[in-house]
């Protein structure tokens, strides 16, 4: 949807005042919360790694670990994105006109 600015009529944008705060908060809580995924990233890391001895178990389940948390982590931050980008739209509703820098709500 494009907003006008009610001062001088070019494009305004919202301001995100909860987007990026939830995005930073549905990350965190996306690390924080992947025990599970990370133990079975872990699992499945080092059974492709027992191909390769010891090391590669090791390796693979450090490897597992991390990409269990990198996906828990980015699945969180895009919840949390999108919760923040409804709370900005629907419930803050601000807006910033870049062109003549009057700030107004709809």
């Amino acid at each position: 949807m494009s907003v006008k600015c009610t001062k001088c009529g070019n494009q305004a944008y919202l301001k995100n005042y909860a987007r990026t705060p939830g995005t930073l908060v549905g990350a965190a809580t996306g690390v924080t919360a992947t025990t599970a995924g990370a133990a079975a990233g872990g699992k499945a890391g080092a059974a492709i790694g027992a191909f390769f001895g010891p090391v590669g178990i090791g390796v693979g389940a450090l490897a597992g670990l991390f990409l269990g948390a990198l996906a828990a982590g980015t699945a969180g931050g895009y919840a949390g994105h999108k919760a923040g980008q409804l709370i900005d739209e629907d419930i803050i509703g601000i807006y910033h006109c870049p062109h003549c820098g009057h700030t107004f709500s709809l």
